[in-house]
């Protein structure tokens, strides 16, 4: 049978167009995941870029005992302490649930910042070495931040129809709270 002009073709399920361009379907619970991992990325930027402050002020305050020996175990010690928390963190990741993994990691980051924030000893190099081992500790936290996080908010985003968009909110929780961190 033949279709005049004017007539619409039938069409089948083969011939509907997509709309990508249609409202996103993201949760609240998308949306605070978002804002969660954004706030928990820049704790990681604020802890890590403090420590050069810290090192400042510890070179004015302790000028005889603080050397570039101290200076570089601290830095070092938060350092091994994220690489040693991210592939902890990213090996269980398997086993365990992202919001689990992120609220263990933020806890044993506060921690060990609290702890290192207290430090004390008997003379100041071993005031030093406790701060060390504590930055380690909350270190090990912050890199099970980074791994949480990263999933976390790769989950959330994917729920943006438009690849446009999901970039732009990614950059802006992820990025963003990386590079401001120092600044706060």
């Amino acid at each position: 049978e033949s279709y005049q002009q004017g007539e619409s073709y039938p069409q089948d399920e083969s011939s509907f167009q997509y709309d990508f361009e249609s409202k996103s379907v993201v949760s609240s619970r998308d949306r605070c995941i978002m804002v969660m991992c954004a706030i928990s990325l820049l704790s990681f930027s604020f802890i890590t870029g403090m420590m050069s402050m810290v090192s400042l002020t510890f070179t004015l305050k302790y000028p005889l005992i603080f050397d570039s020996t101290i200076n570089e175990r601290i830095i070092n010690s938060i350092l091994i302490g994220e690489l040693i928390g991210m592939l902890f963190f990213g090996l269980i990741s398997r086993f365990i649930d992202k919001l689990t993994m992120s609220v263990v990691s933020s806890g044993i980051s506060f921690v060990g910042t609290a702890i290192a924030t207290a430090s004390q000893g008997s003379t100041t190099h071993k005031m030093f070495w406790m701060m060390s081992i504590c930055l380690g500790v909350a270190g090990f936290g912050l890199g099970g931040h980074m791994v949480s996080a990263a999933t976390l908010l790769i989950k959330a985003v994917n729920n943006f129809k438009t690849s446009k968009k999901r970039a732009r909110v990614f950059i802006l929780c992820s990025n963003l709270p990386l590079i401001s961190g120092l600044f706060i």
